[in-house]
């Protein structure tokens, strides 16, 4: 286990459900660390253990939080700091533009002006300079056996080193 590991701490949950009945939501979830020199790569499988990372998120609020070996709709074992993808601040915006343009009732339509003021601390939190994690589409084969029910899964991990802060960022529609 990362040294890392041992000091994450979690600090804040925020689920945010989106305000046109889609039953898309957004959750948040921040944590601390103490000590320098903590890689990217480091924090990232320190997140990966911690407990509050196996979450399937099919419950509200903090609910999905338990201890089988699931994390969204995959299985625990398919994921890694090696299936998380760096990208930059332009790219994580584009793929929370598409995901909402993909999980909406209306594909290609403009999103409302509720949507997107609820979305604002997603955007703020991607905005941030800071090293962002993408975790892409790992497909079918990476799925726990009922993960199909959570669609339109996405995630992203913002390291802030300068302010020792980590925040998950998963979006969803069930």
């Amino acid at each position: 286990m990362p040294e890392a590991a041992s000091h994450l701490e979690k600090v804040s949950f925020a689920q945010i459900n989106l305000p046109d009945q889609s039953y898309r939501w957004a959750v948040i979830k921040g944590f601390t660390w103490v000590g320098d020199g903590q890689s990217g790569l480091d924090l990232l499988a320190a997140l990966c253990e911690h407990p509050a990372f196996k979450d399937h998120y099919c419950a509200p609020g903090e609910d999905g939080i338990g201890e089988e070996p699931l994390h969204g709709p995959y299985r625990l074992d398919a994921l890694s700091t090696t299936t998380f993808v760096l990208i930059r601040q332009d790219e994580a915006l584009k793929l929370l533009d598409a995901w909402l343009m993909e999980s909406g009732d209306d594909e290609g339509e403009p999103t409302d002006e509720g949507v997107a003021r609820a979305l604002n601390p997603v955007r703020e939190l991607l905005q941030h300079e800071a090293p962002i994690y993408y975790l892409p589409d790992l497909g079918e084969a990476a799925q726990h056996d009922w993960g199909w029910v959570l669609w339109h899964f996405r995630e992203w991990v913002v390291i802030d080193h300068g302010q020792r802060k980590l925040h998950s960022i998963a979006c969803g529609l069930d």
